[in-house]
């Protein structure tokens, strides 16, 4: 038993007991510059985004040392691979709950989002998906939205992973009107991702078969063909068109 937390250990961390957000990032009024833009501007390059910012609660302003932007595939470029864009220390494992910073083995530009409530609507899972795709467009270009049927579950693919990164950061744990209570935004695991089917590339043409050979294959079986010679049949032209019937 925990005492600080007054909890049993296995229950501190429940995700029931999880509250809400009580501050949002809004792209259209936050942004702003701050003294990175004044370093960046000064030939100073390295400084990194404002994970305060992407969660709607850095009260520094322009006086924070950090990017209040929106990430660009530009500002990913300058970044190591090995640092997300917030500058945390990636690893090369997942969490255990495909939370935390992420895995520098792969290119993580999917999040799995659920606990958000499909609508009433006659074509739920295309509402949930225009509605999904509004929200998280704000935060960089996607390549996919796909909402399941099963309980409210969605995959968000980001073309650039700066974009995954910092709306991971922005909207985990928000309180969406009409859609969530708070919804839940994580990693996507390799095997949960959903994977565009591609059509089967086209074979080789297969050779025309002469259609009086195939009848007289399908009605004499080989031990006869061996045994009886196959007559042809000669156009009048002298072309040989295959062989005749018996």
């Amino acid at each position: 038993f925990n005492a600080w937390y007054q909890k049993y250990e296995n229950d501190r961390f429940n995700k029931k007991d999880r509250e809400p957000a009580t501050h949002s990032c809004n792209p259209e009024l936050d942004i702003g510059w701050t003294q990175a833009d004044l370093k960046l501007r000064a030939g100073k390059k390295g400084s990194v985004f404002c994970i305060y910012f992407a969660m709607g609660r850095c009260n520094k302003g322009h006086l924070c040392q950090y990017y209040h932007r929106i990430p660009t595939p530009e500002d990913q470029a300058e970044l190591e691979s090995a640092v997300d864009i917030f500058g945390r220390t990636r690893f090369g494992t997942d969490k255990e709950d495909m939370g935390g910073v992420g895995n520098f083995m792969r290119d993580q530009r999917t999040l799995f989002v659920t606990d958000y409530t499909i609508p009433w609507v006659r074509d739920p899972i295309g509402a949930a998906t225009v509605a999904l795709r509004k929200l998280f467009t704000r935060f960089g270009e996607l390549e996919e939205v796909r909402a399941l049927q099963r309980n409210g579950v969605a995959f968000v693919r980001y073309k650039h992973r700066c974009s995954a990164e910092f709306a991971k950061i922005a909207l985990n744990d928000q309180k969406i009107d009409s859609l969530s209570k708070r919804l839940t935004v994580r990693w996507a695991a390799d095997h949960e991702a959903p994977q565009t089917q591609r059509a089967p590339a086209p074979g080789p043409a297969k050779p025309a078969v002469d259609t009086s050979f195939q009848r007289q294959l399908d009605t004499q079986s080989w031990a006869a063909l061996e045994k009886k010679p196959m007559k042809t049949t000669i156009h009048d032209t002298g072309k040989y068109i295959g062989p005749a019937m018996p």
